[in-house]
């Protein structure tokens, strides 16, 4: 009568395998928050300038106002300043869609879905701002109307792009985002009704 006994190598073997299948779910877990990592960093920073875009837009539509008087102002000066922000709409509305389009052509892993959602959630704040520049080189009077869908498009983008950040944060994108979603610093003397 024989007996069975049990290969001494088998139990090493097991837990060998054990060993190299965790190492390797690790390393693609860490991978994966890499190219996450990466993804993001890159979509940020591409909003980055296109919220520079539409800083500089409106800065330039301020100060056009601020240099013609509208209280008395004659028929060939309110010529000139309309001409000068229908200028000033065509060429920060094409700062802007040429600001929208490295930020479109982030490729993103299928599975970050995540991510995705907060680059298109950002891609329809931008494309409300061409609306608005686009009609405001038709008519500059646009620039004295409200403008809820660029306000509310902005507002929406922001949980999105909060949720896409991978953590931990090693690049502090976080902080980035707080800061491209925060609120206007008022000067000495104003409301932030006055802003709007």
């Amino acid at each position: 009568m024989s007996t069975t006994r049990a290969k001494p190598w088998i139990p090493w073997a097991a837990g060998a395998l054990a060993f190299f299948i965790t190492l390797i779910i690790g390393g693609l877990v860490v991978a994966d928050w890499g190219f996450r990592t990466a993804e993001m960093n890159t979509i940020i920073t591409r909003i980055e300038a296109s919220e520079e875009a539409m800083r500089q837009a409106s800065e330039n539509v301020d100060a056009a106002f601020a240099g013609h008087s509208q209280a008395d102002a004659s028929p060939a000066e309110r010529a000139e300043l309309d001409a000068e922000l229908r200028e000033i709409a065509a060429e920060g509305r094409d700062a802007i869609e040429a600001a929208a389009l490295p930020i479109a052509e982030v490729v993103v892993l299928p599975w970050h879905s995540a991510i995705e959602q907060a680059q298109v959630a950002y891609l329809i704040h931008n494309l409300a701002w061409q609306e608005y520049l686009d009609a405001a080189a038709a008519d500059p009077a646009e620039f004295l109307q409200p403008q809820p869908l660029v306000d509310s498009t902005f507002l929406e983008s922001e949980q999105p792009m909060l949720a896409a950040v991978p953590l931990p944060d090693v690049l502090d994108v976080l902080s980035r985002i707080a800061a491209i979603y925060a609120p206007p610093e008022l000067e000495p003397g104003q409301t932030q009704q006055a802003l709007a």
